[in-house]
C-alpha cells in the first residue's frame, strides 16, 4: 500500500514561491503554485519509498526541478501579463462609469429639484396688486446658437418701474450639464440709450429670470431688452400701452 503524502517542507514551499514571482499574471499563480507543489511532492514520495529522508527527498525533488527562475520566465511568456491589464482596466473603467452615472443622476436630480423651484417659486421682485398700471402676458422669443430667450410677462407700475419676467435655456446637453449661464437682459430706450436696471435668476434646465427698472420714461411707447451673446445679440423690442399716470 503507498504511503501517505508528506507536506512540503521550507525548501520546497521556497520552489514554488520563488517561481511565481517570474511570473506577472497573479491569477495564474494559484495554479502554478499547486501544479509544482504536487510534481515536487509526487517525487518526494518515489524518492522516500526507496528509502531516502523526506528532508533530502524534497531537496532532491526541488533540485530535480531545475532553476526557478527559469521555470518562472518561460511560464511567465505563457502567462501574458497583457491580460492581466486589460482585465485591472476594465475593472477601473467600470468603476469610473458606474461613478460617473451615479453623478450624472445626482447632478440630474439636483438640476430637476431647482428647475421645479424655480418655475414655482416666486422671484426677487414683486409689486402690490395696487400699485399697477397693467400687466400682460409676453410670447416673444428667440433662439441665438444653443440658447433660447423667452419672454413671459411685463408689468408697469404707477411709479414708471418696469418688471419683465423671462425665461432661457440651453439646446445643448452639454451647456447643461456643464452648470452653463447666459448674459442677462439689459434695458435700454428704442433710440439705444441704456437704463441701470437690476435683476434675479433662478438656476435649473430652465432658467426662470426677472429684469427691473425704475423710472422708465413710459412716453417712449416701447422698451428695448439686448443681451450680448458669443454667438450673436438678443434683442427684444416691446410696446408699451398708453397709460394715465
Amino acid at each position: 500500500m503507498p504511503s501517505a503524502k508528506l507536506p512540503l517542507s521550507g525548501s520546497g514551499e521556497e520552489f514554488c514561491r520563488k517561481v511565481c514571482s517570474f511570473v506577472r499574471y497573479k491569477k495564474a499563480h494559484r495554479q502554478i503554485y499547486e501544479e509544482l507543489h504536487n510534481h515536487i511532492e509526487d517525487h518526494a514520495e518515489y524518492l522516500r519509498e526507496q528509502g531516502i529522508a523526506p528532508e533530502e527527498a524534497e531537496r532532491l525533488a526541488v533540485q530535480a526541478m531545475g532553476d526557478p527562475e527559469e521555470i518562472g520566465r518561460e511560464l511567465d511568456k505563457q502567462h501574458r501579463p497583457l491580460i492581466e491589464r486589460l482585465l485591472a482596466i476594465t475593472s477601473v473603467a467600470k468603476i469610473i462609469g458606474i461613478l460617473y452615472g451615479v453623478w450624472v443622476s445626482l447632478y440630474i436630480a439636483f438640476i430637476v429639484l431647482l428647475t421645479v423651484g424655480s418655475l414655482v417659486g416666486s422671484m426677487n421682485y414683486t409689486v402690490e396688486k395696487e400699485d399697477i398700471l397693467y400687466s400682460e402676458k409676453l410670447s416673444q422669443k428667440q433662439r441665438v446658437g444653443a440658447v433660447t430667450y423667452k419672454l413671459q410677462k411685463i408689468t408697469v407700475t404707477d411709479d414708471s418701474s418696469i418688471l419683465v419676467d423671462y425665461l432661457y435655456y440651453g439646446h445643448n446637453p452639454d451647456i447643461i450639464l456643464r452648470g452653463w449661464t447666459s448674459p442677462t437682459l439689459r434695458v435700454y430706450d428704442p433710440e439705444g440709450n441704456p437704463y441701470n436696471s437690476k435683476g434675479s435668476s433662478k438656476a435649473g434646465f430652465i432658467h426662470k429670470s426677472q429684469v427691473v427698472v425704475e423710472g422708465y420714461d413710459l412716453s417712449k411707447g416701447s422698451i428695448v431688452l439686448k443681451a450680448p451673446s458669443f454667438y450673436g445679440d438678443v434683442e427684444f423690442r416691446i410696446p408699451l400701452r398708453e397709460v394715465q399716470i
